[in-house]
């Protein structure tokens, strides 16, 4: 696979703008959307690997789009706090009480 072209390596085709992340600076490729169709499976090769953090697609010099990686979701672990907490018999004993202050009547 063909590594990603430096910061002065890149064809004049290729505008830079430079983006700020909450950690890092980084560079941006914007093409415009003939480039963009023309080497889609480049870009996400390069997206994919990482070489580019996000891609912005242009139409007629203004930016339309944005290409970046997905982000998978972290897994759910369920019943890490089980048996940490004690919860009383009578908990819902005060649910009456609670719904006529709700629904504005004070029985």
């Amino acid at each position: 696979m063909k590594q990603s072209k430096s910061y002065l390596a890149r064809t004049k085709w290729e505008r830079l703008t430079i983006g700020l992340s909450w950690t890092k600076f980084y560079i941006m490729q914007t093409v415009n959307i003939h480039e963009a169709k023309t080497h889609l499976s480049r870009l996400i090769a390069a997206i994919k690997s990482g070489a580019e953090a996000e891609v912005i697609i242009a139409q007629n010099g203004v930016p339309a789009a944005r290409l970046v990686p997905l982000v998978k979701k972290p897994k759910i672990k369920w019943g890490l706090e089980k048996g940490k907490y004690v919860i009383p018999d009578d908990i819902d004993a005060l649910n009456p009480e609670i719904e006529a202050l709700f629904a504005g009547r004070e029985d």
